[in-house]
């Protein structure tokens, strides 16, 4: 009977022990998983960061075009409002009948030109600096959604 006992005890830690190797394999497959996961994670993380990063860049970047073409835009301002003086003034002379010579009147026709050139370069750079307003908005918002 005592052999019988010990049989019935070798079985039981058979069993036990196929039980723990068991678990130990389904632990080992659940740390896998785990793994890929969080490889996959950190691949999103850093998928997100270099996106992060493009778009901090891509914000500088505008930034700075929208500088320059603002201090541009502030020059020819000033230049039209030369040109639009110096055409006042001209034309007032002209006008009067003290300009009525054909270089003062060649020099009104040139200067209207310039004034209409100046007006144009104004109005496509106001429209380019608008569309680099927009561009920067957009941009900052990317990188303040990915912060």
């Amino acid at each position: 009977r005592g052999g019988g006992d010990a049989g019935a005890e070798a079985r039981k830690a058979r069993d036990e022990l196929s039980r723990s190797q068991n678990k130990v394999k389904t632990l080992e497959a659940e740390l896998v998983v785990k793994d890929h996961s969080f490889k996959a994670l950190e691949g999103q993380y850093s998928a997100k960061e270099h996106e992060l990063r493009v778009a901090h860049t891509e914000s500088e970047s505008l930034k700075r075009e929208l500088q320059g073409s603002l201090k541009v835009q502030t020059e020819l301002v000033t230049e039209l409002e030369g040109a639009e003086a110096l055409l006042e003034a001209l034309q007032s002379e002209v006008e009067s009948g003290e300009g009525k010579d054909s270089a003062r009147q060649m020099q009104l026709a040139a200067l209207k030109e310039d004034t209409q050139r100046y007006r144009a370069e104004r109005d496509q750079l106001a429209a380019r600096t608008t569309e680099l307003e927009k561009r920067l908005a957009t941009a900052e918002g990317k990188a303040a959604r990915g912060a």
